[in-house]
């Protein structure tokens, strides 16, 4: 018997490794005979999606309400799935957007958690700051000037300790793996047991 559907999100700050865990997670699913779609492949062509340009230049509380409700409308093609039986895997949800706000200094109300389709699963991903900016190097057109800005910035901390203190508020299970110390493999392993068990 197939275990029930589930909605596992993936969380971190840029280039802690989150693309390349969705691929194991996608690998192990696989493995073990799981229906499954992968979001990143999968988005809903929604009408009033916007060009980056257009929304880099909304006023912030306008960029959240535009987010709010594409999320929405993400969560509901989200329970759509659970629904017909395939899990969702996904980069990013809910806790991610509040986070980026608060850099902003946008506190929005946890409380909005509530109004989004809420993970089975949120796994949390660290690595060493070392890693982080090897991987950025490594996937990325930066020039030096450019990663020396990126290894001062405290942005990404920030963002890295809103989730790790809220992400038990955004699921109904989490999980916390350190991406410089567990394979690829092992964490996908971790997560398909930790989720469908």
């Amino acid at each position: 018997m197939k275990p029930d559907a589930k909605f596992i999100s993936i969380h971190g700050i840029d280039d802690v490794g989150k693309k390349s865990l969705i691929s194991f997670v996608k690998a192990e699913m696989l493995r073990q005979d799981i229906d499954y779609l992968s979001w990143e492949h999968n988005k809903p062509d929604t009408p009033w999606r916007v060009d980056e340009m257009t929304f880099a230049d909304l006023p912030s509380n306008e960029r959240l309400i535009f987010n709010l409700g594409l999320l929405a409308a993400d969560g509901q093609v989200i329970a759509d799935r659970l629904a017909d039986r395939q899990s969702t895997l996904r980069a990013g949800w809910m806790l991610d957007l509040l986070a980026a706000e608060s850099v902003e200094g946008n506190q929005a109300s946890l409380d909005l958690l509530s109004f989004a389709q809420k993970p089975d699963l949120a796994v949390l991903l660290d690595c060493s700051e070392k890693d982080r900016l090897e991987r950025l190097a490594i996937g990325g057109d930066l020039t030096t000037e450019q990663l020396s800005l990126q290894a001062t910035d405290k942005r990404p901390h920030h963002i890295q300790n809103y989730l790790q203190e809220y992400l038990d508020r955004s699921a109904t299970d989490c999980l916390q793996i350190d991406t410089s110390e567990v394979s690829w493999k092992a964490s996908a392993s971790h997560i398909v047991d930790r989720a469908f068990s």
